[in-house]
C-alpha cells in the first residue's frame, strides 16, 4: 500500500500529466484519460474513446498513464501499480536524474481474474547488451491468458532499435505499431497471451527531434493515457483448475496457483504428479548433517527456480534446507510451505540495501545452529542461484578436505573463470586465495570467526567484499571447480542489472551431468597440490605476445584480440608484467584476451591463474607476484617471455 505521501505525488504526477498533455494538442481537453484506440496513432484534433465494456461479460477496466519518468496502473479504478525512474540529486545533470537501466520498454503481467499485478520487468535499450532478456522472460513464462501490459517510460535508448528477439516477440502477440513508431513516441499494448490484442496506440511526438546524434535518443515530450476493458475469462477456462489427482498437496497447489503467477512446470496443468518432488539417495553422501541456507529476499519466483533444480539433486535431503527470508513476505511464505521447506522470516530496522543484505547474511549465520546445534559446517546459497543436477555429491566428495588442511578456508561450487570458453572438465578442481562466494561451505568456527568481528553499522561495506579482506581470510584458501556448479540467474538486484549480467553471468558454464565423480579430490591438499603445479610447468609451452591477434582499438577498449592454440589436451604458459595488485592495465587486457573475469583480480593461487582454454591448460603468471618464478627457470624448457604491453596489434 503506499503511503499518504506517495500517493499525493502519485496525484501530482497525474495532474501535470493532464496539464501537459492538454498543452501539447496531443490529446483533446478533457479527454485524456479517454485517449485510447486499438492498433491506430493518437494525434492532434481527434477525440478517441476507450475499447468497448463487454456486454454481458465481467471486465478489468485497466487504466495506464505513463510519462517520461512514472507510470501509473489503476485496475478497476484501484490503483494497481506505480513506478517512478527519477532519483533525485543535486549531484548530476538535469539529463541524468532518471536511472538509465528502466527507460525503455516496461511490461507488467496482470492476472487475468483477480487483476493483480503479478509481475514486471523492463528492457532499457541504453544497456546494448541483451535489453531485452527480462521482458521476454517475463512473458514467456506468464500463463495463457494472463494480461500483459506493455508501456514505455522514457526514451528509448539505440540498443533497441536493434533487439530483433524483442521486435519479434511483440510481432507474436499481435502488435502491428511497435516497430512503425518514431524513437520518441510514446507506446502502449494491452493483450492477452495466448489470445488477442485489447487494444494498441502511440502518442506521436513530433515536437522532438527524430534524429539521432552522439548515441542520444531523442526525449519524449507529451504522456500517453489508455483505457482497456479486458474480459475476466471464466474460471473453468482460467487455466487454473487443473486436471490434478485430488490429494491436500495438489488442493493447496490449485489455490496458490490461482493466486500467484509466474511459477512455471508449478501451475502446468500436464504436470500431474510434481508435487511432492520424489528425491533420490546418494550412494555415499558425508554431508547428511549439513544444513543448506538459503539467504532470500522477496522473489518467490526466483526461489522457486532454484529450490526445482535443488530438489532434483540426488542425495538432498529436504528437512536440512532453511531459507532466510528478509521480511515478511506471504507468498514466499507459502511457496515454502508447498515445497515442505522450512521457511524463516527476518526483520530489520535498516533502510540501506547494503546493511539490510549485510543483516539477512549474520541472522542467518547466527540462527542457523538454532535449528542444527549439532552441524559442524553449513552450505549458504543466495535465492537467485541454480545449481548442478550434481551439487550435494560435489559438496560430499569435497567436504572432508576442511578437515584434512587447515589452509583451506571454504569449499566453493561457484569458478569466477568459468565461462563457456575457459571451462570444460567438471572433474577438476582448483585451489583459489579469492573468496567465490555464490554457493559455498565452510566449517562452524570459520563462521563463527567472521561473526565475532562482524561490521558495524556504521560500516557501509558488502557483506562479501568485507569478507574477503585479508585480515577475515588469514591466507586461507578455497576450492573451486573447473565447471561451476552454480549458475547466477538473477538479472536484476540490488547490485546487478540486466547488463552486467549478460557480460558476467551469462555465458558462465554450470555442469549438467549428474553423476560426476572428481579426480584426484586429495590432490587439493597444499602440499600435492604444488607438485601438481610444478608438474604442469614442466609440461607448459608458452604463449608470446605475437600469438595475440589484435585490432588497432586495445581489448580494454572493446576493440577485438583473438588466440588460437594448436592441438588440445595441452599446457601453456604465459608470463606478463604486474607489479602491484593495484597494477592492472595489462592484467585487463590479458583477461579480456582469454574471456576470463576482467572486472578486478580474482581467482589466482599465489599470483597464477589456471583454467581450460578451448581444452588446452593454461596458466597465466603475473611477474613478479607469482610465487613460482624459481620453479619456472628450474623446470620451464622454453625461454621466459615476460610480455610488457599488448595493444595496437603487438
Amino acid at each position: 500500500m503506499l503511503h499518504s505521501a506517495e500517493m499525493c505525488s502519485s496525484l501530482a504526477v497525474i495532474l501535470s500529466v493532464v496539464v501537459v498533455c492538454c498543452s501539447a494538442g496531443i490529446v483533446p481537453p478533457k479527454s485524456w484519460n479517454n485517449a485510447t484506440i486499438g492498433k491506430d496513432i493518437i494525434e492532434p484534433g481527434r477525440k478517441y474513446v476507450p475499447t468497448k465494456k463487454p456486454e454481458h461479460q465481467r471486465s478489468l477496466q485497466l487504466v495506464l498513464l505513463a510519462t517520461k519518468t512514472n507510470a501509473t496502473l489503476h485496475v478497476d479504478g484501484k490503483l494497481a501499480w506505480w513506478h517512478s525512474i527519477a532519483v533525485p540529486s543535486k549531484s548530476v545533470g538535469p539529463d541524468d536524474r532518471f536511472s538509465v537501466q528502466e527507460r525503455g520498454l516496461h511490461v507488467l503481467r496482470v492476472h487475468p481474474i483477480t487483476g493483480q499485478v503479478q509481475g514486471h520487468a523492463v528492457a532499457s535499450g541504453w544497456m546494448l547488451v541483451s535489453a531485452s532478456h527480462a521482458v521476454r522472460s517475463l512473458v514467456r513464462t506468464a500463463r495463457d491468458k494472463d494480461v500483459l501490459v506493455f508501456f514505455t517510460v522514457g526514451e528509448f535508448g539505440p540498443g533497441m532499435r536493434i533487439d530483433t528477439e524483442l521486435q519479434e516477440m511483440l510481432e507474436r502477440l499481435g502488435a502491428e505499431h511497435f516497430t512503425t513508431r518514431m524513437p520518441p513516441d510514446m507506446y502502449a499494448m494491452v493483450c492477452v497471451k495466448g489470445g488477442s490484442v485489447i487494444t494498441e496506440a502511440y502518442v506521436a511526438n513530433r515536437a522532438s527531434p527524430t534524429t539521432e546524434e552522439d548515441g542520444q535518443s531523442p526525449t519524449p515530450a507529451s504522456p500517453l493515457a489508455i483505457t482497456a476493458h479486458v474480459p475476466v475469462p471464466p474460471v473453468k477456462d482460467a487455466d487454473v483448475i487443473c486436471p490434478w489427482k485430488k490429494t491436500p498437496k495438489n488442493l493447496a497447489r490449485a489455490k496458490f496457483c490461482f493466486n500467484y503467477d509466474g511459477y512455471g512446470e508449478l501451475c502446468d496443468c500436464n504436470n500431474h504428479h510434481l508435487l511432492p518432488m520424489k528425491h533420490s539417495l546418494l550412494q555415499e553422501n558425508n554431508i547428511t548433517d549439513v544444513p543448506i541456507v538459503i539467504i532470500a529476499s522477496n522473489r518467490p519466483q526466483v526461489l522457486f527456480r532454484q529450490m526445482s533444480s535443488l530438489l532434483r539433486n540426488r542425495g538432498i535431503i529436504v528437512s536440512n534446507i532453511l531459507v532466510f527470508v528478509d521480511g515478511l513476505h506471504h507468498e514466499v511464505e507459502e511457496l515454502c510451505s508447498l515445497l515442505d521447506i522450512k521457511c524463516v522470516a527476518q526483520t530489520s530496522d535498516y533502510d540501506d540495501t547494503t546493511l539490510r543484505i549485510r543483516e539477512n547474511y549474520r541472522q542467518a549465520l547466527t540462527n542457523v545452529w538454532r535449528h542444527f546445534p549439532s552441524a559442524s559446517r553449513l552450505i549458504v546459497l543466495e535465492e537467485d542461484l541454480e545449481v548442478s543436477p550434481d551439487f550435494v555429491s560435489y559438496f560430499s566428495q569435497t567436504s572432508h578436505l576442511l578437515d584434512l588442511d587447515s589452509s583451506l578456508w571454504c569449499i566453493s561450487a561457484w569458478n569466477d573463470n568459468g565461462f563457456d570458453s575457459t571451462s570444460s572438465d567438471p572433474a577438476t578442481l582448483y585451489r583459489v586465495e579469492y573468496f567465490p562466494g555464490l554457493g559455498w561451505m565452510m566449517t562452524r568456527n570459520s563462521v563463527q570467526q567472521l561473526l565475532d568481528v562482524w561490521p558495524s553499522e556504521r560500516e557501509g561495506y558488502d557483506w562479501d567484499v568485507w569478507v574477503r579482506w585479508d585480515s577475515n581470510r588469514l591466507e586461507r584458501e578455497c576450492i573451486i571447480p573447473d565447471v561451476s556448479r552454480t549458475y547466477h540467474f538473477g538479472i536484476s538486484g540490488s547490485h546487478t542489472s540486466s547488463a552486467f549480467h549478460a557480460l558476467y553471468y551469462q555465458d558462465h558454464t554450470i555442469n549438467q551431468l549428474p553423476d560426476v565423480q572428481l579426480r584426484n579430490v586429495n590432490g587439493l591438499l597444499k602440499d600435492e597440490y604444488e607438485k601438481e603445479i610444478r608438474q604442469l610447468i614442466a609440461e607448459a609451452e608458452p604463449i608470446k605476445a605475437t600469438d595475440f591477434q589484435l585490432g588497432e582499438i586495445p581489448p580494454s577498449q572493446g576493440g577485438p584480440c583473438e588466440l588460437e592454440l594448436e592441438g588440445t589436451n595441452k599446457t601453456y604458459a604465459f608470463f606478463f608484467k604486474m607489479k602491484a595488485w593495484e597494477d592492472t592495465d595489462l592484467y585487463k587486457t590479458v583477461a579480456k584476451c582469454f574471456t576470463i573475469w576482467d572486472l578486478d583480480v580474482r581467482g589466482h593461487h599465489h599470483g597464477l591463474w589456471r583454467f581450460h582454454y578451448y581444452e588446452n591448460t593454461v596458466l597465466l603468471f603475473a611477474v613478479p607476484l607469482n610465487m613460482y618464478m624459481n620453479d619456472v627457470i628450474r623446470l620451464f624448457k622454453h625461454p621466459v617471455d615476460i610480455v610488457q604491453s599488448l595493444q595496437f596489434g603487438e
